[in-house]
């Protein structure tokens, strides 16, 4: 079962559409890789940190794209 913080991410991409690819691209990791991470298949201890910020950070980059 995907641990309750994945949704929230998910949802975050999604309404800024944002695509796994962006992630892995941004985390240097494969797209199955974030797939893998936001199906919590794996579970490594800063799993959580690094895709919010990921995120966060391609986020702030097409905002910045649009101005």
């Amino acid at each position: 079962m995907p641990k309750a913080w994945t949704g929230r991410v998910v949802g975050k991409m999604h309404t800024n559409g944002i695509t796994y690819e962006e992630v892995a691209a941004e985390l240097n990791v494969t797209k199955s890789y974030i797939s893998m991470l936001l199906n919590s298949k794996r579970e490594p201890d800063n799993a959580r940190e690094r895709i919010e910020t990921a995120v966060n950070t391609i986020i702030e980059r097409k905002a910045k794209e649009t101005t």
